[in-house]
């Protein structure tokens, strides 16, 4: 069996199963309520890390780090 086919046998068994479908549900209500609209999505110590025009690029990233190790530290 190729993985693609198993993947999707998983991805179907997992849309029947009640439990998983509440647990997306919650998933899902988190995540709108944190006004995320994408993935990834990244937050540092609760607040949302995005660009300035888009995507967090590498330096953003590290500033915002950098933000976080040096409020923790005080």
């Amino acid at each position: 069996m190729s993985l693609y086919r198993e993947l999707l046998d998983g991805f179907e068994r997992d849309m029947t199963d009640a439990a998983k479908k509440h647990r997306l549900r919650e998933e899902k209500v988190l995540g709108v309520r944190s006004r995320v609209n994408g993935i990834p999505t990244l937050f540092i110590n609760g607040v949302r890390c995005q660009g300035a025009t888009g995507p967090v690029d590498d330096e953003e990233l590290r500033k915002a780090i950098g933000a976080a190790l040096a409020e923790r530290s005080r």
